[in-house]
């Protein structure tokens, strides 16, 4: 079966009915009976409703067959049946995101208080006015980002979404977040479930939203629960989402060495005729490691002269390096040298080497 990223039509509303009376979630059909969500959406629930496609011409509503929550990470899932004669959609993937200092862009789709829309004539109070039948609930799209190192004491993730609602709840007085109904939606990076909105703080700025980690929860998940969701025992089985910043580089650095080897590694002799001696070859056939003669200026005459060493030891370590030369040594053979470690050890050294004289340049 193939997968698929954020399919609007499994983006699900959830009504829950409790004690107190009714309260609204959002969640992600994962599988074709398993549907995403936040556990403390299902707290004392007695019933719950699952809305697909709601108040549109498409919606359809499947009645919860069971639930299942955990509340350390506040995850949860809700089992339905699938309607009669539909396709089995596919699974929907996970992935696992590291601890490191990267930003990461993320989305997700829920049913917020503050995309309360409807009748606005006269005569029209409110949600729980007589218009009350012509209000509803529209979807929400977040896309904002995440920086991975906020929050790490929490284990959640701090979202920074680039729409911010007005400060009060529509109807409330400022008593309920405007965010309410959000919880639950699940938060994906690139094509992969990567959490679950699940709360906003009283004291953070509207424009941030948390979210459970999945990847720092899955591992503690009750075997029954984590049976229901496409996901693999183990959360080091989850494909990383967010490489070390260091591999990503030190691939790309073996690639470039690899291909400045493979179209720079031949020089061919001109204006000679070497009878019999091919006329291309490889510089390493004809490499001799150079050497360089460092000069004090301060406390030395000013002809003396240091033991010569080998160039890239010398200069492997210096930020910059001042390289001389008497007339036909060779330093006008290519631009000026800037030497730098990262450099020498990154590039490669070609050198050339006359009597009584040394210099070297990096490529």
């Amino acid at each position: 079966m193939s997968s698929e990223g954020l399919d609007r039509a499994r983006v699900a509303e959830l009504l829950v009915t409790h004690a107190g009376g009714r309260r609204r979630g959002s969640g992600y059909r994962v599988t074709t009976d398993v549907v995403l969500t936040a556990a403390h959406v299902l707290e004392g629930a007695a019933s719950v409703q699952v809305r697909f496609e709601p108040d549109l011409p498409g919606e359809w509503t499947a009645d919860a067959l069971s639930w299942s929550a955990d509340a350390a990470s506040d995850l949860a899932v809700v089992t339905i049946a699938p309607r009669p004669g539909e396709p089995a959609p596919a699974d929907a993937r996970f992935g696992r995101i590291g601890t490191r200092a990267a930003q990461l862009p993320l989305q997700a789709v829920g049913f917020p208080r503050w995309k309360l829309r409807g009748n606005t004539g006269a005569g029209a109070t409110g949600p729980t006015g007589p218009a009350a039948a012509t209000w509803f609930r529209d979807s929400a799209h977040v896309v904002g980002s995440v920086a991975l190192l906020s929050h790490w004491r929490e284990r959640t993730l701090e979202i920074v979404v680039t729409a911010r609602p007005a400060l009060l709840a529509p109807g409330t007085g400022g008593a309920v977040s405007p965010w309410e109904g959000m919880s639950g939606a699940a938060l994906w990076a690139e094509d992969r479930i990567v959490g679950v909105v699940t709360k906003h703080h009283p004291g953070d700025d509207l424009g941030i939203l948390t979210a459970a980690r999945f990847d720092l929860a899955l591992d503690g998940l009750a075997p029954g629960l984590r049976q229901l969701l496409p996901v693999p025992e183990r959360s080091t089985l989850l494909p990383d989402l967010v490489p070390a910043a260091d591999q990503a580089d030190e691939e790309f650095a073996d690639r470039y060495r690899a291909f400045m080897a493979r179209t720079l590694n031949r020089f061919e002799f001109f204006g000679v005729d070497p009878r019999g001696i091919p006329r291309r070859h490889t510089f390493a056939t004809g490499y001799v490691p150079l050497t360089v003669s460092p000069r004090d200026t301060g406390d030395e005459p000013k002809n003396a002269v240091t033991p010569g060493v080998r160039a890239d030891q010398a200069l492997g370590d210096q930020e910059r390096a001042l390289v001389r030369g008497v007339a036909g040594t060779g330093t006008t053979r290519r631009t000026r040298v800037t030497c730098s470690a990262r450099s020498t050890s990154a590039g490669s050294t070609s050198s050339s080497r006359t009597a009584g004289a040394s210099t070297t340049s990096t490529t």
